[in-house]
């Protein structure tokens, strides 16, 4: 069984370093926090999978922009990652990688890496604050599904 590992590095100057790694794929990327803040993204697309099944997420690299594209099929959940190395027009990207498994073993982890950042001492002008209460929002979503 693969497990899903996500991390954030420490942000800089408006660069976000990401990692994604699953199976024997690892994905590493910085991301800008213009023109949208993506981390708020994320908490958004997270929160829009528990809901309604599907969330997205755009990570601005200028010019590249990586796509993740949550999707839930009853219990089991998904996440694919598209990239345009020159633009930001998702129907002109291709897929890097690929995951699936439990909300624990998907959206938990993302939930966690977020956590992991926002203890972390940051703030303007290395990268905008996102709201603890959108985090405890979605923690409160995840116990609702039974992740923990």
């Amino acid at each position: 069984m693969h497990r899903l590992s996500v991390g954030f590095g420490r942000p800089q100057h408006g660069w976000l370093p990401v990692s994604v790694c699953w199976a024997d794929s690892t994905l590493q990327f910085a991301a800008s926090d213009v023109p949208v803040d993506p981390l708020s993204l994320l908490i958004e697309a997270l929160s829009r999978v528990l809901d309604f099944g599907e969330g997205e997420v755009w990570w601005h690299l200028e010019p590249a922009s990586y796509f993740f594209l949550f999707n839930r099929a009853g219990d089991l959940y998904s996440l694919r990652i598209l990239l345009n190395e020159r633009g930001d027009n998702r129907a002109q990207a291709h897929e890097v990688l690929s995951a699936s498994g439990s909300v624990a073993k998907l959206v938990l982890r993302f939930w966690h890496a977020l956590r992991r950042l926002q203890a972390d001492a940051y703030g303007p002008p290395d990268w905008p604050e996102f709201s603890p209460g959108a985090l405890d929002a979605l923690i409160r979503k995840l116990d609702q599904v039974g992740t923990r």
